[in-house]
C-alpha cells in the first residue's frame, strides 16, 4: 500500500478534531476585517517647497528686456532698524549721474524666468576705498506681471589692493526681512524696487585693512542690506 495517500487522508481526517480542540469553528467564514497596518518608520514630509523663485503669472516681457538704475545702495554689517538708516550708513551703488548708471540686459523664457546676458555696475567708494561690483556668473530670476526676483553672486573687487570677496544676493520685489520691495509695472516705463535684507557674507578679503573697514565677514542675517530701483525697457 502506498503510504503517501494514506498519510494525506489521515491528516485531513484529523483537521476537524484539532480545530475543535482549539475552539475554532471549522465551518466559520474567514474574518473579512482588514489586518492592522504594518508599523512604519516613515514620517510625513511637512516641509514646504521654496517657491520664491518660481514663476507665477504671465511674463512681463517676451523674449528679452533691459533695466537701468540710478538709485541703489549696499550696507554691510549695519545693525540698524530702518531702510533710511541703512542707506545713510551704506554705500551708494548709483547716484543718478548719467555715467553712473547700472544696466542689465536679459533674455526671457516662456514661463517668465530670465537670465542676464550683460550686467554693468559703476565703481563704488566704500570707506574711502574704490571698488568694482561684478556679477561673474550673471543674474537670473523671474519676471512676471506679479513680481520680480534677481539672484546671483556679487563680487566686490578692490583693484588697488588686488583683493576681493563675494556673497550671494537674492533680491525680490516682495518682502525681505525689514525691507519691502515694490512693483509699478503699469507705469510707462515700468519700474520696480528689488531688495534683499536676508543675505549673509561668509567670505572676507585677504587684506585685514579691507576686513576692518567693511566689517567682514558679516554673518548675521538682517544686518546686510541691498536695494536697487530699476526701470524697464522691453
Amino acid at each position: 500500500m502506498d503510504r503517501r495517500p494514506f498519510l494525506e487522508i489521515a491528516s485531513l481526517a484529523t483537521l476537524p478534531l484539532a480545530a475543535g480542540c482549539l475552539g475554532i469553528d471549522s465551518d466559520s467564514e474567514d474574518d473579512d476585517s482588514p489586518d492592522d497596518p504594518a508599523p512604519t518608520n516613515e514620517t510625513e514630509d511637512t516641509s514646504e517647497e521654496d517657491t520664491s523663485d518660481q514663476p507665477d503669472g504671465q511674463p512681463l516681457f517676451a523674449e528679452s528686456f533691459s533695466v537701468t538704475s540710478q538709485s541703489g545702495f549696499l550696507a554691510i554689517n549695519e545693525t540698524v532698524e530702518t531702510r533710511t538708516q541703512a542707506r545713510e550708513a551704506g554705500y551708494i551703488l548709483s547716484d543718478g549721474e548719467d555715467d553712473e548708471t547700472i544696466a542689465v540686459q536679459a533674455t526671457v523664457a516662456d514661463d517668465g524666468s530670465w537670465e542676464s546676458t550683460d550686467v554693468a555696475f559703476p565703481p563704488i567708494e566704500a570707506s574711502g576705498i574704490e571698488a568694482n561690483i561684478e556679477f561673474p556668473d550673471g543674474l537670473s530670476g523671474v519676471l512676471t506681471e506679479n513680481r520680480m526676483t534677481a539672484s546671483g553672486t556679487l563680487r566686490v573687487v578692490i583693484e588697488v589692493l588686488d583683493d576681493e570677496f563675494s556673497f550671494e544676493v537674492t533680491a525680490t520685489t516682495e518682502q525681505s526681512n525689514t525691507l519691502t520691495g515694490e512693483t509699478n509695472f503699469d507705469a510707462e516705463p515700468p519700474t520696480a524696487t528689488l531688495v534683499d535684507n536676508e543675505f549673509i557674507i561668509e567670505d572676507s578679503a585677504s587684506s585685514s585693512i579691507v576686513n576692518s573697514q567693511l566689517d567682514l565677514p558679516a554673518e548675521e542675517s538682517g544686518s546686510n542690506w541691498f536695494e536697487l530701483e530699476v526701470e524697464f525697457t522691453g
